[in-house]
């Protein structure tokens, strides 16, 4: 990236910032509960580093700030009132929130970019089209011997549920006539 640099961070830590206002979306490096922290901030970013090292995101990612959307500054507000909500009403944990977020950021929203789904949280068409594609891509790289089935099908639902409560509609609804990736319950247990 030709202007990368790490952007400036600021740490909310959840559930204990759940009433903080988020002034500049951007700059959001997320902590939920006692985990690492997760740079969602860099998605108000086309240009962003987003290899999947769980300690990369600890001081913020690179970021070209020349591809800085000011539009997503409000998907990055929903996706931590969505957090929040999950953590208050005890869904999961934070280590499988932060798990699934971190899939949502780092693959599904680093393909979309790069695949030209810049807007695919913006509404319920877009996110279902971009994810069809995505769960396409998923199968390709399983077909090429690049991901398991089994990680495949984890990551589908990760984004699945995230994407679905971003664009406000039932996951049902946005998996509802898609060629999804099986996935297999008896081999993982819930957190």
């Amino acid at each position: 990236m030709p202007n990368d640099r790490r952007h400036k961070t600021t740490v909310i830590r959840l559930p204990e910032h759940r009433e903080v206002a988020i002034v500049q979306p951007e700059h959001v490096l997320l902590q939920l509960g006692e985990t690492r922290k997760l740079d969602i901030g860099a998605l108000c970013y086309l240009k962003r580093d987003s290899t999947w090292r769980g300690g990369r995101h600890a001081n913020g990612v690179q970021v070209d700030e020349n591809t800085f959307q000011p539009k997503r500054r409000a998907l990055v507000r929903r996706l931590v009132t969505w957090l929040s909500d999950e953590l208050e009403m005890g869904v999961r944990r934070p280590i499988s929130l932060r798990g699934r977020t971190q899939v949502f950021v780092n693959l599904f929203m680093g393909w979309a970019d790069n695949a030209g789904h810049i807007e695919a949280v913006e509404s319920f068409d877009a996110a279902r089209d971009a994810f069809s594609e995505y769960v396409d891509y998923l199968r390709e790289q399983v077909m090429l011997g690049n991901l398991s089935p089994v990680s495949a099908a984890r990551f589908q639902y990760a984004t699945s549920s995230i994407l679905s409560a971003l664009v406000e509609s039932s996951e049902r609804e946005l998996l509802c006539g898609l060629r999804l990736l099986r996935h297999d319950d008896t081999l993982s247990v819930p957190t």
